[in-house]
């Protein structure tokens, strides 16, 4: 459960972002895919640097980065 909120709340810095916040999409995807991301499910490639990235920062980050996110991106 932990990872799906971290998950979610990194998607509201990216929206806060207007795109996700790393800039390569292949390192994102490379990355995420080393930590178990499969990409199932998500049959848009244009989603998929958004979800890799999202999933990588779940499964490898705690709630100090995110909240360290969330105030770089939507409120400062």
């Amino acid at each position: 459960m932990a990872d799906t909120i971290r998950h979610e709340l990194w998607h509201v810095v990216q929206a806060c972002n207007g795109s996700p916040i790393t800039t390569d999409p292949i390192d994102a995807i490379t990355t995420a895919a080393a930590k178990g991301w499969t990409g199932q499910g998500y049959d848009d490639p244009n989603k998929w640097h958004m979800e890799a990235e999202a999933y990588y920062v779940a499964a490898t980050r705690d709630e100090q980065f995110i909240a360290d996110g969330l105030a770089t991106f939507c409120f400062s």
